[in-house]
C-alpha cells in the first residue's frame, strides 16, 4: 500500500464507514429480502407442515413439482448464461413430459371419507395473500382449479397449513387420530 493514491482511497473509504456508523450516510448496502424478518412463514414451510400432517394421518398423496427458477445467484455472467440455457432445455423437456401451468402444489390420492368417488387437489397460499383477488391465484390455476372441479374434483385453496387441514377436516380426513 505504498501507493499514495491507494492510500488515499483507502484514507477516503474509511470517513466513508465512520459517517455510516453515524447515521449521516444511510448505508448503501440495502438489507437483502432474506435478512428482512417475515410476519408469515413462507409457502414451502406452510406446505411442509400440511405434508407432516398429512403422513400423519396414513394419507395416501404427493406435491407436484412445479416450482421451477434456478438461482443464477453468485454466479459469473458465463455460468448463468450456461445455467439459464440448461434450464430452458430442462422447461421444455419437463413441458414435454407433463409439466403443466396453474397445477395445483398437492394431490390427494386417498379416498375422500365424506365422498369416496371423490379426489382432491389442494393450491397452498401464504396467509398474507387470503385478502387477493381469487385468493391470490395466478390466472393459470384459476383455469386449472375450474377444470378440476368440471370433473368432479375437490380443489381446495389453502391460505396457509392450518387453513388446509381444517379445510381437510371439513371432509372427513383426519377424523381418527392415528
Amino acid at each position: 500500500m505504498s501507493n499514495p493514491r491507494s492510500k488515499t482511497i483507502h484514507a477516503a473509504l474509511a470517513r466513508f464507514g465512520r459517517r455510516v456508523e453515524l447515521g449521516q450516510i444511510p448505508d448503501p448496502r440495502p438489507v437483502s429480502p432474506k435478512k428482512v424478518a417475515r410476519k408469515h412463514p413462507t409457502e414451502s414451510q406452510e406446505q411442509a407442515q400440511l405434508c407432516q400432517w398429512l403422513r400423519k394421518h396414513g394419507v395416501l398423496f404427493h406435491s407436484v413439482p412445479n416450482h421451477l427458477s434456478p438461482s443464477t445467484r453468485g454466479l459469473c455472467g458465463k455460468c448463468a448464461a450456461a445455467l439459464r440455457r440448461n434450464f430452458q432445455l430442462h422447461v421444455a423437456n419437463q413441458k414435454r413430459t407433463g409439466l403443466v401451468s396453474g397445477c395445483f402444489d398437492i394431490s390427494i390420492q386417498s379416498p375422500v371419507p365424506s365422498a369416496p368417488h371423490k379426489r382432491v387437489s389442494v393450491e397452498m397460499k401464504t396467509v398474507d395473500r387470503k385478502g387477493q383477488k381469487d385468493g391470490g391465484l395466478s390466472p393459470t390455476q384459476v383455469a386449472w382449479r375450474d377444470k378440476l372441479e368440471a370433473v368432479g374434483e375437490i380443489a381446495l385453496v389453502a391460505h396457509g397449513a392450518a387453513s388446509a387441514i381444517a379445510q381437510l377436516r371439513e371432509i372427513g380426513f383426519g377424523e381418527a387420530e392415528p
